[in-house]
């Protein structure tokens, strides 16, 4: 019995010292951005953003991996086709809409039912 009791008194210290021993140190901070990478950049207040904005890390295994991710993205021209596609019937609801409606219309549509 005095052994059991001995190894549990020892395991629960050795848990107690564990929990002292604190947090890791932390990680370091990472490198400020480059001054052309800022919000702060011109284009950005200007609303001139390059959409090639990779090429600027001057990669070429970047470009040809970007390159080759939209041409094999087939949800990229998906979606670019329902875009197309939305746009389309937005705009013939738009002039069917024309061709209905009126001051006429408008009069008659502010009437309810009963009067």
């Amino acid at each position: 019995m005095k052994l059991t009791t001995r190894s549990l008194a020892l395991a629960f210290g050795t848990a107690l010292l564990a929990g002292c021993a604190g947090a890791p140190p932390p990680l370091p901070l990472p490198p400020a951005a480059k001054a052309h990478w800022s919000a702060s950049d011109p284009a950005i207040k200007t609303g001139n953003i390059r959409l090639d904005w990779w090429r600027d890390f001057g990669s070429a295994e970047l470009d040809r991996l970007v390159a080759q991710a939209l041409a094999a993205n087939h949800d990229l021209a998906a979606a670019d086709a329902n875009l197309k596609a939305a746009r389309a019937l937005a705009g013939e609801a738009r002039r069917a809409r024309g061709v209905q409606g009126g001051a006429g219309a408008l009069a008659a549509g502010g009437r309810g039912r009963d009067a």
